[in-house]
């Protein structure tokens, strides 16, 4: 009993001097949170040390009236948003599912042995960077061989209606990447139209049908990767993720070269819409526009944050201007 008390002692010692360091940076030890709790039981670097920039000064110091609870409030915000990131990663992974098995079992075959084929796959699929540096790789050896693997717990050979629903998102996408262009073009075309989509087929290029599928992908790539390493979320930013088009609107740039424009959540919240406006976007949209309300409703002095989550331009896209209306 002794020696937990020794333990908690030196624990409370330690936060003790970490709130005072704090202060000292200008921060508020108001009383909406107990800091103990913070500090002890979510962490000084998950909490303060992660959200902390957003409220800091020129100098490295807080801004005037900075209170541990907007840091807490800000914490909890991107919980909240993580979860909704998640859950409409989740349903466009139902949507590409589908499309590849709707498209593999039309145009090539339901059966194991068929579709397996090397035939059906490129040799390789490399996602590269401006400068040409291979950011991600897969291969058709490893897909086929991953494949087997599945059929080899199965012990039959199945049907790719049976096999798709069971793997793991990444192996969906490196399946998508490494699909032959004419199939991969039907499968972005199945996502974004649905069944009847070969009405479309004619009517828009390659292109212009795997030209969100692709960056979407990606980015969802970079939120699990982030989401591994309990990254943030709201203003999370990857240099290499990009809008695939360059868009003008009266004359003037949609998506500008500055940093925010190009943070995950207003290009995520952008491609929905291109890819499914109906759907996807809707969803999300309705899910941002609760969340960012909320927050404001507490924090009115915290409007940047539309700007830092890249949606305040969104609205010239979308006929919308909820997030510039806080």
């Amino acid at each position: 009993m002794s020696d937990n008390n020794f333990n908690y002692t030196i624990s409370i010692k330690k936060i003790e001097k970490i709130q005072a360091k704090l202060e000292d940076k200008g921060l508020i030890i108001d009383s909406q949170y107990n800091i103990v709790d913070v500090i002890g039981k979510l962490g000084y670097e998950n909490v303060i040390l992660k959200y902390s920039p957003f409220f800091y000064d020129s100098f490295q110091n807080y801004k005037i009236g900075t209170k541990l609870s907007d840091i807490v409030d800000l914490f909890f915000f991107d919980l909240d948003l993580r979860k909704e990131v998640f859950s409409i990663m989740q349903l466009f992974e139902l949507r590409l599912k589908s499309a590849m098995i709707e498209i593999i079992s039309s145009y090539i075959s339901p059966n194991y042995n068929n579709y397996v084929k090397s035939g059906n796959f490129e040799e390789k699929y490399e996602y590269k960077n401006k400068k040409g540096e291979v950011l991600f790789k897969t291969t058709r050896k490893w897909l086929r061989k991953r494949l087997k693997q599945y059929r080899n717990k199965l012990n039959r050979e199945p049907k790719v209606a049976e096999i798709i629903p069971k793997l793991y998102f990444h192996e969906i996408e490196d399946w998508y990447c490494l699909l032959r262009e004419d199939l991969k073009y039907k499968v972005a075309l199945y996502m974004k139209f649905g069944p009847g989509f070969e009405v479309f087929q004619s009517k828009i290029n390659v292109e212009e049908a795997t030209v969100f599928l692709l960056p979407m992908i990606n980015l969802y790539r970079g939120y699990r990767n982030q989401a591994a390493h309990e990254g943030i979320i709201f203003n999370y930013y990857d240099p290499e993720l990009r809008f695939p088009y360059t868009a003008y609107y009266n004359g003037q740039k949609l998506i500008p070269s500055d940093r925010q424009y190009h943070c995950g959540i207003g290009i995520l919240l952008l491609l929905s819409y291109l890819l499914d406006p109906d759907f996807l976007f809707k969803r999300f949209d309705a899910s941002l526009e609760i969340l960012i309300r909320n927050y404001l409703m507490n924090h009115p002095d915290q409007k940047d944050i539309i700007k830092e989550m890249g949606l305040d331009r969104v609205h010239i896209l979308t006929k919308d201007k909820k997030y510039i209306e806080f």
